[in-house]
């Protein structure tokens, strides 16, 4: 029998085969691309080139608008490669079932005219409730034009399971302007995209880099939004988490960066579980981080972790806020003076772990008359004081600058641990017929320096007291 194997002996060209003459026409019969790349994915999808729905002669240098060659390219493809070039276009509509390639960030350009007064990408058709699903914009810039009438680069309503990656966008100077603004999200990743409204000489432009909210109720709540390594630079806010018409949660921004704002990270109403990590906020001209709600305590349970304070007007400020810690901060700026750490009031259950002021710039630490972090005073000659400021172990000063006996510490909550060091001559603990427990049932007038420590059951305050009198 002859031998099979030298019947059948051409091999393959382009990408990954050996370079040898093609002669069975092999790159025809699988489906190249005249470079040797495949044109479909492993499930069978052909990824349309925008070039096949562009006109002969057509210019890649920005000139001539293609909002319509793009859109009907991306109305008739699943999986679309937008090649590199500059293309000049707005209003695109992105669909759920979309994922749109680039050649690479500063290679694929997508400009919005400078009279403009739409979006680059509008992806609304979910305005009636219909979610747009599974869809990734990656690997291309977008370039703003410096128009003062653009509305921004990229808004999406009600998207889940989104993707934006490798993503740079740049100029746009409309104040109400968004880089990328989600409104009803569900489950989006945004990894490694820098977002620049505005610049050094020209300032800071727009509403802000990076939005995400909820402008409406609705019974799909918008959570699960992580941003991942994005830097924001020279808008209004860097982060901004709006106001919610429902309740959202389940924010996380990891190793980020916002530079050059009046916020760097805003966070308002109705949100939930919110982690802002490993991160650099710097140079902010009202604050570096701000929590705050128009509603009390409807912010709850957000944490600083691991953050780099550089230079902000004021580092952190909060209010409202039921649940809020903050660990690992460092506090730093080469500019002496002029900056406060930390603006607090109304906080229920704050802890703080550790925190390092270097170098000159954080010249105060606890702005004047709000909540120190550290260790907070009780309210000023209040007999039944509220301790809802501390976390599970906190300490707190008295402050009695009139005679004051105190008969109950009110909105504790079982099993949290208080410290209470007297700072006066003026208060006196009532351990007589009183849900406070120490003492011996003996009433104690403390004197500057005692301290004594407690623990709630949820029905009694057990005490041991520590009478430091020389």
């Amino acid at each position: 029998m002859a031998d099979l194997r030298i019947q059948f002996n051409e091999e393959m060209v382009g990408t990954g085969h050996p370079v040898k003459a093609d002669t069975l026409n092999r790159l025809s019969l699988v489906e190249h691309n005249n470079d040797g790349t495949h044109k479909y994915n492993l499930t069978g999808r052909k990824e349309l080139d925008l070039r096949e729905f562009l006109p002969v002669g057509f210019v890649t240098n920005g000139s001539v608008d293609y909002s319509d060659e793009i859109q009907e390219c991306i109305t008739n493809g699943q999986r679309i490669y937008l090649p590199a070039g500059i293309w000049l276009c707005e209003n695109l509509n992105v669909r759920g079932y979309r994922n749109i390639r680039g050649a690479g960030r500063a290679n694929t350009i997508l400009k919005i005219p400078a009279s403009s007064a739409s979006w680059l990408i509008n992806s609304s058709d979910g305005a009636t409730g219909d979610w747009l699903p599974y869809s990734s914009i990656t690997d291309l810039s977008i370039d703003g034009s410096s128009s003062t009438t653009a509305l921004g680069g990229i808004y999406a309503k009600f998207v889940t399971q989104w993707l934006f990656e490798r993503i740079t966008m740049y100029g746009f100077y409309n104040p109400a302007a968004v880089g990328l603004w989600l409104n009803h999200a569900y489950q989006i990743a945004m990894r490694d995209c820098y977002i620049r409204m505005g610049s050094a000489g020209a300032g800071k432009k727009g509403e802000a880099c990076f939005k995400v909210g909820a402008t409406t109720a609705d019974p799909v709540h918008t959570t699960h939004i992580t941003y991942d390594n994005c830097l924001a630079q020279y808008s209004g806010t860097g982060f901004l988490l709006a106001a919610m018409g429902n309740r959202g949660g389940n924010m996380t921004i990891r190793e980020c960066a916002a530079g050059n704002h009046d916020y760097g990270v805003r966070i308002q109403d109705f949100y939930r579980e919110v982690l802002v990590e490993n991160s650099l906020i710097e140079n902010t001209s009202i604050n570096g981080v701000r929590v705050t709600t128009a509603t009390s305590y409807n912010i709850h349970n957000v944490r600083l972790e691991e953050l780099t304070m550089y230079e902000n007007t004021t580092a952190v400020f909060a209010n409202n806020v039921d649940g809020l810690g903050m660990d690992k901060l460092r506090l730093v700026g080469d500019d002496e003076g002029g900056h406060t750490a930390f603006n607090l009031s109304g906080i229920k259950r704050l802890e703080l772990g550790t925190y390092n002021v270097e170098n000159t710039a954080y010249d105060t630490i606890v702005a004047a008359g709000t909540v120190d972090p550290r260790m907070p005073n009780l309210a000023l000659d209040d007999a039944t004081p509220s301790v809802a400021v501390g976390g599970k172990r906190h300490s707190f000063k008295t402050q009695s600058v009139n005679p004051t006996t105190i008969t109950a510490f009110d909105d504790g909550v079982v099993g949290q641990e208080i410290t209470v060091i007297f700072a006066d001559a003026n208060t006196t603990i009532d351990f007589t017929g009183t849900n406070l427990k120490g003492n011996g049932g003996v009433d104690f007038a403390g004197a500057a320096g005692d301290v004594m420590t407690g623990i709630f059951d949820g029905t009694n305050w057990y005490f041991q007291v520590h009478d430091n009198t020389p």
